[in-house]
């Protein structure tokens, strides 16, 4: 099996370290890695945090596991964060709508 970089020790193992983290809900993802990436147009750069492998393998895992769980049917068109196609931006003026409303 051929080594990729950032993969210390046996891979076997380290996917051991993550499922039994993530399992007991003692698992804790490390710093990330910030690097500037060129803007499109090339002017200026955007900060990025690039995250470890082994936080990526656990992104996936939790990603799939909410997918298969059914979680997405539960939420209404008022969740923003998980819906496809949504924003932060129109979170942010649905929730204007609602206090022009109530106010």
């Amino acid at each position: 099996m051929a080594r990729r970089a950032g993969m210390r020790g046996r891979p076997d193992e380290k996917l051991d370290r993550i499922w039994i983290g993530l399992s007991s809900g003692s698992y804790l993802p490390r710093r990330v890695l910030r690097r500037a990436i060129p803007k499109d147009g090339g002017v200026g750069d955007e900060d990025r945090g690039i995250p470890t492998i082994s936080d990526r393998i656990a992104q996936t895992v939790v990603k799939r596991y909410l997918e298969t769980a059914g979680v997405e049917p539960g939420f209404t068109t008022m969740h923003m964060g998980l819906v496809p196609e949504r924003s932060g931006i129109q979170a942010l003026t649905i929730r204007r709508r609602c206090w022009d409303y109530e106010g």
